[in-house]
């Protein structure tokens, strides 16, 4: 490598670029991120261990359940439905409708788009019996 490519290098990587930097998050707590603040005393909350199973006892463990209730509640679902488990109307509002749902997509429905696959005569692949 020369002198300047090197110097080049060092240039481009002191650049910070928009592509680097994370996005704005939809939410406050991105999804796979929430958790116990602490499991056993290790850390837990944003931490690579939200992705696993926080809590493994929690029908077992009292300490667990109790955890897992208090984490549970931070989400304040008695704003988020109503009394019969319902979403509030707001809630519901959010929800998509007609061709925005997810399940209306040409692509994810299984029928719109649905074409017959092209495969190869398999008969030339059949042993000789």
């Amino acid at each position: 490598m020369t002198r300047r490519s090197s110097a080049a290098i060092r240039r481009g990587r002191s650049k910070t670029y928009a592509r680097d930097r994370p996005g704005p998050s939809p939410a406050s707590a991105s999804a796979g991120w929430t958790a116990p603040k602490t499991v056993h005393g290790v850390p837990a909350e944003g931490t690579w261990r939200c992705h696993l199973t926080p809590l493994e006892r929690p029908r077992t463990d009292p300490g667990q359940l109790a955890q897992l209730e208090i984490w549970l509640r931070s989400y304040r679902p008695e704003e988020l439905f109503d009394e019969t488990g319902v979403p509030v109307p707001e809630i519901r509002a959010l929800a998509r409708r007609g061709t925005a749902r997810m399940s209306a997509s040409l692509h994810a429905n299984g029928g719109t788009l649905a074409r017959d696959l092209l495969l190869p005569d398999i008969e030339c692949w059949a042993g000789q019996g």
